[in-house]
């Protein structure tokens, strides 16, 4: 990328930072402690929050950090060796999958179809990939092996012909999504304060990691957040049936297991409830089946043609907003049947 074309504004302390995480997480194969990194680089202490907000770090499980597409692409604007080797082959990816998608809408192409077309290696073609799918620009399979893995386009991909096109796009709803919100620090690409807040001491890890995702999502792939928002409440479900020692299948829609934990905990609107209070836990059942239904409607979990309706920000709010909120409510009501 020539300087002139620079599409993210660094600052110099801020472009030495992400430009040393980067080099780490190279040669480490993977995302860096987070804490060990502030001790070695004193300096970081004041521009790791400002990297994330912008979407350029992002921080897995809160303890670790891993620059995101945007971030890579910072660095490469700056002058970064491998960096820009890796957008370089991403931009040939990006080309690649929409040609195939312009063609064949919503149909998936594997992982070495990617590799025959574009040439490059394979390892460097399953790296982009993942964070491709990570960064939502695409969903799929990429851990089965061999001709099972395959990724089908997000909801997005067709209004952005190329991945100059989706970092511009990605900085500017990041930038706007403060300002749309309307959940504070939701648009922080470190969602862990938010998700600690609202699920509180009841998730465990998994869960709690899924509603940051989520929200990390939010601002540039409402689609996305809209499917982990379901996978969310699945995950709850059947992380308080395995607690109360209730069976289930994997395979078990989620108005399923959301009725099997409403009988293990007691949310199930019985007799001897008030009126008011037995319509406000029947209004929760109809909650979740309204995001099962929305998800089918507009998540990113099948191809989908460009005909297909996408999500506003608003709508997606809404659905991830109500998730969170009944996730709380469901943790928190299995907490209290524990006690005598």
């Amino acid at each position: 990328m020539q300087k002139a074309e620079r599409i993210f504004n660094l600052s110099e302390i801020e472009a030495k930072v992400l430009a040393e995480v980067y080099r780490q997480v190279r040669k480490k194969g993977e995302p860096i402690d987070a804490e060990i990194f502030r001790v070695r680089n004193r300096q970081s202490a004041k521009v790791i929050q400002p990297l994330k907000q912008k979407g350029l770090l992002n921080d897995p499980d809160w303890t670790l950090l891993d620059p995101s597409l945007e971030g890579i692409a910072a660095v490469a604007e700056r002058g970064g060796r491998y960096a820009k080797k890796f957008i370089e082959a991403s931009s040939t990816i990006y080309a690649a999958l929409e040609k195939h998608y312009s063609k064949t809408p919503g149909k998936q192409i594997s992982v070495d179809k990617v590799r025959a077309v574009t040439k490059l290696e394979r390892p460097l073609v399953f790296e982009i990939l993942l964070k491709f799918r990570d960064e939502g620009v695409v969903s799929g399979a990429l851990d089965l092996g061999g001709e099972h893995e395959a990724v089908t386009p997000s909801t997005f991909f067709f209004d952005l012909q190329s991945l100059n096109q989706y970092l511009v796009w990605r900085r500017d709803r990041i930038a706007n999504a403060s300002q749309r919100s309307p959940f504070p620090g939701a648009a922080d690409a470190n969602a862990g304060a938010v998700g600690r807040d609202l699920l509180g001491t009841y998730a465990n890890v998994e869960c709690t990691a899924l509603w940051e995702k989520t929200l990390a999502r939010m601002p540039t792939d409402p689609a996305g957040a809209i499917t982990l928002s379901k996978t969310l409440l699945e995950s709850v479900c059947k992380a308080v049936l395995t607690d109360t020692g209730i069976k289930f299948h994997e395979a078990d829609d989620l108005p399923k297991l959301y009725k099997s934990v409403a009988r293990a905990i007691g949310l199930d609107p019985g007799p001897p409830m008030e009126n008011s209070l037995r319509q406000a836990l029947s209004g929760c059942f109809t909650t979740v089946q309204a995001i099962s239904a929305i998800r089918n409607e507009v998540g990113d979990a099948h191809g989908k043609g460009p005909g297909r309706h996408t999500p506003s920000l608003r709508s997606a709010w809404l659905t991830v907003g109500l998730a969170g909120v009944l996730s709380a409510f469901i943790l928190s009501s299995a907490e209290s049947a524990k006690r005598p």
